[in-house]
């Protein structure tokens, strides 16, 4: 279309100016609904500056619909930048239409700043269902930073949110002897082979050798196998 804006034509491999970029995107955004396509190409180009595609990801996710622009959270969500990592997930945590395997991925990538995976782990436990994130939430109590682990089991605990560190085994191992759900029990076994101690290995021996069902049975011995390591 003749409306389209593109950022300064490529030379070699070198990144855009910072001046050259931002008054790419101007035009892109004076072209109103015509400017999507240099608003895309902003946003995606390697070789220009973080900021300004932040900047066009931000105007996207602000003025197109989720079918034009959910792609491109997505893939903005899987890069290797740090802010439109960030910037994506800010988006499409306002979007009806959040798909939950891009954010269980962002979560669990460890190359991902800290504070970002645990804002992914905390929307997607508020925005889907315990069952389909059950699986993912329960797989995050074995990463390797605290405070993924954590996210992740006040996700799967609502219980535990304000529970101090030093009283998280015993609510567990409560939670693992007396809940009423299955499933929650099974969790809570899960969930003390990453926060467990000696009160755990108790627990998890009765549940391991007297429970009637048998995939608490696996859970606790697994998490005790864990706890040996």
């Amino acid at each position: 279309p003749s409306g389209r804006v593109r950022p300064p034509s490529p030379q070699g491999a070198r990144q855009i100016s910072l001046r050259r970029a931002s008054e790419a995107l101007t035009s892109a955004l004076r072209l109103g609904r015509d400017g999507y396509r240099g608003l895309r190409t902003l946003t995606e180009s390697g070789r220009v500056p973080v900021q300004v595609r932040v900047q066009a990801l931000r105007h996207l996710a602000a003025d197109f619909g989720d079918r034009d622009v959910s792609p491109i959270l997505e893939r903005a969500m899987a890069s290797d930048v740090p802010g439109l990592q960030n910037a994506a997930l800010s988006a499409v945590m306002l979007r009806r239409d959040a798909a939950l395997g891009p954010l269980v991925t962002l979560s669990t990538r460890p190359d991902v700043e800290v504070a970002t995976r645990v804002r992914a782990v905390r929307f997607m436990a508020s925005r889907f269902p315990k069952a389909e994130t059950r699986a993912s939430l329960e797989a995050l109590l074995e990463a390797g930073d605290p405070d993924v682990r954590r996210a992740a089991l006040e996700a799967l605990f609502t219980s535990m949110r304000f529970v101090p560190p030093d009283q998280v085994e015993a609510g567990l191992v409560n939670i693992l002897k007396e809940h009423h759900e299955l499933e929650v029990r099974v969790s809570a076994a899960r969930a003390l082979g990453a926060f467990g101690g000696h009160q755990a290995q108790s627990a998890l021996r009765w549940a391991a050798g007297f429970s009637g069902d048998g995939a608490l049975k696996q859970a606790a011995r697994e998490a005790l196998e864990r706890l040996k390591e």
